[in-house]
């Protein structure tokens, strides 16, 4: 979870499917949060009301060719936001990656990114492509979340490091 200087409340989690205990996990919580990004959300279409939740808005991507995956945002409907296309997409085999961008009254605009690396997918080209996405938007108060699928205390064993 995260609280900014700005007053903007993020809690990020990996679901693997998610939503069963979602809405009771968060209620946990005494405050509730700004904005809540999830990996692995597994939405299909024919499942998208499912996902409704009271005073937030939904946003989302999928794969396109294959099931699992998949990055959502949610976004407390008192917010004014807007997707960022140009940092909203899926690709193929690699990853899916959500942004909005939260407009601030006092205080510069916040970019929060939500992104799932595929399994067993090429760590260099994942790394070029962030490299890509976000050095262009250093200017900006950003927070990038999500689950890269990467050793982290290990990433010389990762099969695509070796």
């Amino acid at each position: 979870t995260f609280q900014s200087e700005h007053n903007i409340s993020i809690i990020y989690f990996n679901s693997r499917g998610l939503y069963a205990n979602l809405k009771e996990y968060l209620r946990r919580f005494k405050n509730p949060f700004n904005l809540i990004a999830i990996s692995e959300t597994w939405i299909s279409p024919e499942k998208g009301v499912d996902f409704d939740m009271d005073g937030y808005e939904l946003n989302y991507i999928n794969r396109w060719k294959k099931s699992g995956g998949g990055v959502a945002i949610y976004v407390d409907k008192r917010l004014k936001y807007k997707v960022v296309e140009n940092m909203t997409t899926a690709v193929d085999a690699l990853l899916e990656c959500i942004t909005v961008e939260i407009c601030m009254e006092k205080t510069k605009n916040v970019i929060v990114s939500c992104i799932y690396r595929a399994p067993g997918s090429s760590i260099e080209i994942f790394k070029d492509w962030m490299e890509n996405m976000f050095t262009k938007s250093l200017q900006k108060i950003m927070f990038i979340c999500g689950d890269y699928n990467i050793d982290l205390l290990n990433p010389k064993k990762h099969k695509m490091t070796e």
